[in-house]
């Protein structure tokens, strides 16, 4: 919830600032929300994005899902918190769940969402 707040508060400050993005760009907001019994194989992280190009009203320029986003937000944790290719992070977005994963080198994102109006 404070990330959808945040997205919508400071997404627009971000996003259209001509000066430093003159073609605009995508924010993403993103706390870790838990990390189960200390167990850091269980990690979930909150994610919002506030996208470019969709209107001025930030209400309808924070997606439903972001998979670019998330993959990222997961790579980030991967790195951060030494997690193995055993290891998954839980990105929570407002359409839903998405798991990231790792192999190797590669990352795999997996998961439903569903569209929001």
């Amino acid at each position: 919830e404070s990330e959808l707040k945040i997205a919508k508060q400071l997404g627009p400050l971000i996003t259209k600032n001509l000066t430093l993005f003159p073609h605009e760009i995508n924010v993403n907001f993103a706390s870790i929300s838990s990390v189960v019994n200390g167990d850091k194989n269980k990690l979930s992280v909150l994610l919002c994005t506030h996208e470019r190009n969709l209107g001025d009203d930030p209400s309808h320029s924070v997606t439903a899902a972001c998979g670019t986003g998330s993959t990222v937000v997961g790579a980030l944790i991967f790195q951060k918190f030494d997690l193995t290719d055993q290891d998954v992070v839980n990105v929570h977005v407002l359409g839903g769940e998405l798991v990231i994963s790792k192999s190797n080198e590669n990352l795999f994102m997996e998961g439903r969402v569903r569209y929001l109006l």
